[in-house]
């Protein structure tokens, strides 16, 4: 092993900022107010995220000839645990996201300010990127090794939440989840490139247990999470600070909120965006890992998103009624903003008081409160409208109460709202069709969707499918694509009049209007089809779709006979395969920002033996074996035990003639003696009869 060098640390700078974004978003809305009922109700959909950046003039992680990294040994804000997984894995990124199983397969357009992370894939998703020279070897399996050495370092280090799924499934890749490789497609000499390795494990909300994956010191500015000092997180999710409250953590309030058990996560009007999720991410900029003095960043961002639902206002008849212009205001606090109503009242019941206490030392703690079009809120004596930010960073030697009272929400005067299901601008879906049974050949769809909305006049869209051959036995000459354009084609609903693989149309029906057109792979922009030895293949795709179009894209399957070993527990359930993806990216002449998107996981059913069915081969084939070996032994041992015997005696060995003359002889025997015995029977009867009556009786007197 090469020696470790000191690196000298030059003065760095730190700075740690906490932000909590609430969307608020109208359930229903009447073109006027009644007198008698609410006109109107919100729900907001929550953002919470602390970020810690620590800069440096000079690199962290020093890299020699032979790129071993060193990590600083001065003390830092952060983690020893977080810096030592950076340098002793070469560690660029890493993300780690656990979402439900509302996935982000849609985006609709209206949560812009979403951070990417919570946009993440249903299920425990681990991303990360390696720094990788040139001169190493970059094929597949050596980086899919250097991932499952990197959860392993996580899992033993507990910095991995233990509410996430197996993750041991994804590090050794025995249930079929895909470890995706992105080796690096530069070759500059003497460059540090990056490799990107990913793996998704499906699953549901289930996978909420405990938030305290969040709340880990490690993963923050430790300043931030002292015993006394709380930060954003700890003090919306921790214990409380009186001992003279309940020592009931409110931890357990959050999860119920991402596992959707709250009454304030359930929208009765069926509003679609519920997806709840948790990550955490680290980056180090490749400048830290340089031999060259220049500017290296490392952060660490940590958040949660989720989805509450606000009271709705109710008529009062004493004088505690506020209205507007004939217009009922709804008074709200900061805790019904982040935690909910209905929750914040089960937390004061619990803890007997909730507040937001600041880091303070955090540089920025803000709260950003964007209302609908149509409301506005009063602070106050001052209305505000579009995006209220609270600056909570003034209060730092005191904390924000969030059970009083801080705000009425209105509706503006004249301002006419009505309540509609906003069409999404992106889309992705993945289907299997199974026309012969569910354990049987099919075909794999995607469907990629850009909406009629959409303000670009094009749509860069690069895709990524996952053909998993170890479930399945992809055949890569019946892929088929087919675009659609015009006629409603880039709706989520849109469904071709005679099926997606018919380019004509059902009987006595007529063709939508939308346009067809058959492609292959040279129509698209650019594409790369990577096999793998266990014939699992990627597809990556490239294309440039204009507004209200889809492009499917349909591959036949064979079923795949897996050995009973690479089943899982309860292989009746089927196997999870990793879901497709896409990134959208508008072409304007402006820099728009690109979202990614992931279908739902599909569950795919090999053919699954009867499990049972080895035991009973087992146990027949055992008692013939011993039978068989039983009998062999017991004549072997005979033979050999008499073969002794006469060599002792001096006994020869019978001839099968002998042995009938002996056995002959012993059954004359038998019939002489038993003639014997008959004949002295019969002379003592004669001799019996030829005396009286009385001469009997005298010789029994005389005896």
């Amino acid at each position: 092993m090469a020696e470790f060098e000191t690196c000298s640390l030059n003065p760095h700078k730190h700075t740690h900022e906490e932000t909590a974004s609430i969307h608020l978003h109208p359930s229903n809305d009447y073109s006027s107010p009644s007198t008698t009922s609410s006109s109107w109700s919100l729900h907001a959909r929550v953002h919470l995220e602390s970020k810690s950046t620590l800069t440096s003039p000079s690199p962290l992680f020093h890299a020699d000839d032979n790129i071993h990294l060193h990590p600083i040994t001065t003390v830092t804000p952060f983690s020893q645990d977080i810096l030592q997984l950076i340098s002793k894995h070469k560690l660029h990124r890493l993300l780690i996201q656990i979402g439900d199983r509302a996935t982000s397969s849609s985006f609709s357009g209206n949560n812009i300010n979403d951070p990417p992370n919570s946009m993440g894939p249903a299920g425990t998703y681990i991303s990360a990127s390696f720094l990788s020279d040139t001169n190493e070897n970059n094929d597949v399996e050596t980086h899919k090794i250097q991932y499952a050495t990197l959860l392993r370092y996580l899992i033993d280090n507990s910095l991995l939440p233990a509410c996430g799924g197996p993750l041991d499934s994804i590090r050794e890749r025995k249930h079929g989840h895909s470890i995706i490789v992105h080796p690096p497609r530069s070759a500059a000499k003497n460059a540090l490139n990056i490799v990107n390795v990913e793996a998704n494990l499906a699953a549901d909300g289930s996978s909420f247990c405990s938030p305290d994956f969040i709340i880990q010191s490690a993963w923050g500015a430790s300043s931030c999470h002292t015993s006394d000092n709380w930060g954003l997180f700890d003090s919306l999710f921790a214990p409380p600070v009186d001992s003279d409250a309940s020592t009931t953590s409110s931890s357990a309030l959050l999860s119920e909120l991402l596992l959707g058990s709250s009454s304030d996560s359930f929208d009765g009007d069926g509003y679609d965006d519920a997806r709840h999720s948790v990550w955490m991410e680290v980056h180090a900029s490749p400048e830290c890992f340089t031999m060259f003095q220049l500017m290296c960043t490392v952060e660490v961002n940590r958040g949660v998103s989720y989805r509450i639902a606000l009271p709705s206002p109710t008529v009062i008849e004493d004088d505690k009624t506020v209205t507007t212009d004939g217009y009922f205001t709804l008074p709200i606090t900061l805790g019904d903003l982040l935690l909910g109503h209905d929750t914040l009242e089960q937390s004061v019941a619990r803890e007997g008081w909730k507040a937001w206490y600041p880091c303070p030392l955090s540089d920025s703690s803000k709260i950003h409160v964007y209302m609908p079009n149509g409301y506005e809120v009063l602070i106050g004596d001052t209305p505000s409208s579009g995006m209220v930010e609270i600056d909570t960073a003034e209060w730092k030697d005191d904390y924000l109460d969030l059970v009083e009272p801080w705000a009425q929400i209105y509706r503006v005067d004249g301002y006419k709202t009505e309540f509609t299901a906003i069409e999404p601008v992106f889309g992705i879906a993945r289907t299997i069709q199974r026309p012969l049974g569910i354990a049987g050949p099919g075909t794999l769809v995607t469907v990629v969707r850009v909406g009629e909305n959409t303000p670009a006049a094009s749509v860069r869209v690069d895709s990524l499918d996952v053909l998993p051959g170890h479930l399945m036995r992809p055949k890569m000459p019946t892929m088929r694509m087919v675009l659609f354009q015009g006629g409603g084609a880039g709706s989520a609903n849109f469904v071709p009049i005679g099926g997606y693989d018919s380019d004509t149309c059902l009987i006595d029906r007529q063709c939508g209007m939308y346009n067809r057109t058959t492609l292959v792979l040279a129509d698209l922009q650019n594409y790369n089809i990577t096999s793998h030895t266990d014939g699992t293949v990627y597809l990556e795709r490239s294309v440039d779709l204009a507004p209200d179009s889809s492009i499917w894209m349909m591959v036949d399957y064979d079923e795949a006979y897996l050995p009973f070993q690479k089943f899982p527990a309860d292989a009746n359930r089927g196997v999870d395969i990793f879901p497709s993806c896409a990134t959208f990216t508008p072409i304007t002449s402006s820099q728009e920002p690109s979202i990614t998107l992931y279908s739902p996981s599909l569950l795919v059913l090999p053919p699954v033996p009867d499990m049972s069915m080895p035991f009973n081969v087992i146990s027949l084939s055992c008692t013939l074996w011993a039978f068989v070996l039983g009998s062999m032994i017991n004549i072997l041992v005979r033979r050999s035990t008499e073969s002794v015997r006469r060599e002792l005696t001096g006994e020869k060995e019978k001839r099968p003639i002998d042995k009938l003359k002996e056995k002959l002889c012993e059954k004359g025997a038998k019939v002489e003696a038993l003639f014997k015995r008959l004949k002295v029977t019969v002379a003592t009867k004669t001799s019996e009869h030829g005396r009286t009556d009385g001469e009997i009786v005298d010789e029994k007197k005389d005896n």
